[in-house]
């Protein structure tokens, strides 16, 4: 017994030292919380005409997506970054949801990348969410590592104007607790 504990106390200074987060679980949201320090594995640059945002690509063996599991209209997938600029709240990134009568499929993270809607959303007053058409948002695997970029002057401004210090970066996938991880961003 006393050997396990040692054992657990070890792994946990280990993963401490490799991912040097704070962690805490939000009640409201059920996301796993990350404080990250301003080095580590996700990022967020922001210039005048292009933003990066670059995320750990999630590995699995294979990707599996539109399960029978999954109901009709479900969202599978997302990973996305929220900001707050000048009041207004915006999120972005790649999602996949389940539309009705679609079949399975699996493959390869390039292909659910592929499969999915990469989309621009503002929340309203009413605390719904918006799609904003035309709005510069990409995504691309770059190494082991997923980028969402914004693109364009214009769309730059509409969410980084008031150079918000921190965005927060949400990931959540089936079979796995979602995590939410607040991010600085470096102008």
């Amino acid at each position: 017994m006393r050997e396990k504990r040692l054992a657990a106390i070890i792994l946990c200074a280990v993963l401490m030292c490799l991912f040097p987060m704070e962690a805490a679980i939000s009640k409201a949201t059920n996301y796993l919380i990350y404080q990250q320090p301003s080095e580590g594995p996700f990022s967020a640059t922001v210039g005048s005409t292009e933003a990066r945002f670059t995320i750990p690509a999630p590995t699995r063996a294979q990707w599996k997506w539109h399960q029978p599991t999954t109901k009709d209209n479900a969202r599978e997938y997302r990973m996305d970054v929220t900001v707050l600029n000048e009041g207004q709240e915006y999120t972005f990134g790649i999602y996949l949801w389940k539309r009705p009568g679609a079949q399975p499929h699996a493959g390869k993270f390039s292909d659910l990348l592929s499969a999915g809607q990469v989309s621009l959303f503002e929340r309203s007053q009413s605390r719904l969410m918006t799609i904003i058409k035309d709005a510069g948002i990409k995504v691309k695997l770059e190494d082991d590592h997923l980028v969402i970029f914004i693109r364009g002057k214009k769309n730059v401004e509409r969410l980084f104007s008031g150079h918000p210090t921190d965005v927060t970066i949400k990931i959540d996938l089936p079979d796995d607790p979602p995590t939410s991880t607040v991010v600085p961003v470096k102008y």
